[in-house]
């Protein structure tokens, strides 16, 4: 999967031995008292070879975001990721790490619905 060159860094890093939450905000792609309807996430092949998983199961599978005060209903994802213990010490997350593309697809409540896509980068790094 190519980087686009609009792909949104997360701002934090993570270390390859962390299980870590993460929002994938659609909000700046949805329109007026729009929401998310149904969603797909999808990890690069680099990400793959590298012993990035999104994480399922044990309270951590992805959903849409309701009930927080700081943002709209539906207009966000929360997954969690995590490196395979396998591939934790790889010598990629040395140094300044590697960043890997997470595509979000996301289809919306309107009518017609609409189609939406956004890549956001994360960094896996050796802390």
């Amino acid at each position: 999967m190519a980087t686009p060159s609009t792909a949104t860094p997360w701002p934090e890093t993570m270390d390859p031995a962390e299980e870590m939450e993460w929002i994938a905000p659609f909000w700046l792609l949805l329109e007026e008292y729009e929401q998310v309807e149904s969603y797909e996430l999808e990890l690069s092949p680099e990400a793959i070879e590298a012993g990035v998983i999104i994480m399922t199961g044990d309270g951590r599978d992805h959903h849409l975001i309701t009930g927080r005060p700081d943002m709209r209903d539906n207009t966000a994802v929360m997954l969690w990721l995590k490196v395979t213990e396998a591939m934790q010490q790889d010598p990629m997350f040395d140094g300044g790490g590697t960043a890997f593309p997470v595509r979000g697809r996301i289809r919306t409540n309107s009518v017609p619905s609409r189609k939406r896509k956004k890549t956001y980068l994360i960094r896996i790094v050796q802390k």
